[in-house]
């Protein structure tokens, strides 16, 4: 299904849904959909926090720092946070087209 097309037509629980989803599919990969509360303005407005969902990535043989260090240097670059040794993957700062992206770094950074 087309889904995927557009992230920022669904709420933010749908795209973590979509992300945990097409990453547990992929060798390695564990994923889930976690409450996040993030901070828009890149850290500009320090007691701003918006309620959200994320997907939490794990993978079998790459450590949370291995992965967001191979996951930034792919093409495209995905920048993402660390939480309990775990990538968490916020769907607001998708633009419309990118999870085709996103998916393709995943499976660049799979030994």
């Amino acid at each position: 299904n087309g889904d995927h097309r557009d992230l920022h037509s669904f709420p933010t629980r749908r795209s973590s849904d979509l992300i945990a989803d097409a990453a547990s599919q992929l060798d390695g990969f564990t994923a889930t959909v976690v409450p996040e509360r993030s901070q828009p303005g890149s850290g500009s407005a320090p007691d701003v926090f918006i309620d959200t969902f994320a997907a939490r990535l794990t993978h079998a043989s790459l450590s949370a720092d291995a992965l967001a260090a191979a996951l930034r240097h792919s093409e495209p670059s995905v920048f993402a946070r660390i939480v309990d040794d775990a990538l968490i993957l916020d769907p607001r700062t998708l633009l419309d087209g990118d999870f085709e992206g996103l998916i393709r770094a995943l499976c660049a950074v799979t030994p």
